[in-house]
């Protein structure tokens, strides 16, 4: 085997190894943010308890409970 056989081997193991590398990362991200949608769809003041709803001001949506009416943290 010539060298530049074994270059482009070497080259297409690394590419097979970094494509593994994404689309594992990418299921891990796909989890992280369905995680991350579930805890905030069931977001609690810390005060109260009260379930927290969604407020836009200036153009940026915060969560805020309707109950304290203090931003949530």
């Amino acid at each position: 085997m010539s060298d530049s056989e074994k270059d482009r081997l070497g080259e297409k193991l690394h590419q097979k190894e970094k494509a593994e590398e994404d689309r594992y990362f990418a299921e891990r991200d796909k989890e992280l943010l369905e995680k991350l949608r579930h805890e905030q769809a069931a977001a609690r003041c810390p005060t109260c308890g009260t379930a927290l709803v969604a407020v836009e001001r200036e153009g940026k949506t915060t969560h805020e409970c309707p109950a304290c009416r203090r931003p949530a943290r």
